[in-house]
């Protein structure tokens, strides 16, 4: 069984994959394996030898629902090229992906989207993240009868960002830094 295009290399056998990945960060993962040939713990000529660099497990689990998978295990602040291939294969297979404990900078989220592709920028925003938060600049919450409460509200309801466009957005990121210890869910 395969998840993500990569070998299952230990869940569930069932169709809800759990998936795990060793990653070397200096090298390039051979296809159709979920770790780098050369670093093979079969091959006789590893034996008594260590890494060079300290491997990682990149997890994706599918969520109780009708799509998107966790991932855990990779560091988007730093996100090497073998990381996102991985993280790429997932978001192909799950549509959404939850990235928990990131803590990103704006920069550091926007570094990230352009793995994606090109931003589409909204009319009267600057290029790259447009914040939407219900949170002032000095951190104190926005009061009820805020115009931007009022768009806030309005899109509670579920929305497809630039599905009105010719060409559609491939995705849309969002980054939650209050998280409720219950509820919250979207």
């Amino acid at each position: 069984m395969t998840c993500g295009g990569f070998p299952d290399s230990g869940g569930p056998t069932s169709d809800d994959c759990y998936c795990t990945f060793d990653v070397h960060k200096s090298d390039r993962l051979g296809p159709g394996s979920g770790t780098h040939p050369s670093r093979s713990r079969s091959d006789p000529t590893h034996r008594g030898k260590r890494p060079a660099t300290v491997p990682h497990v990149i997890t994706v689990e599918p969520l109780q629902a009708t799509l998107g998978a966790t991932v855990r295990g990779v560091r988007l602040a730093a996100l090497g090229n073998d990381e996102w291939a991985l993280v790429h294969a997932a978001f192909l297979e799950h549509a959404v992906l939850v990235f928990p404990e990131q803590h990103l900078s704006g920069d550091e989220q926007a570094a990230f989207g352009s793995r994606f592709g090109r931003f589409e920028r909204l009319t009267g925003a600057n290029e790259g993240l447009t914040p939407i938060t219900n949170r002032l600049k000095d951190g104190t919450l926005r009061p009820e009868d805020d115009p931007v409460m009022h768009i806030l509200k309005g899109n509670e309801g579920w929305h497809t960002d630039s599905s009105y466009m010719p060409l559609a957005a491939k995705a849309s990121m969002l980054s939650a830094h209050i998280v409720p210890a219950e509820g919250g869910h979207t």
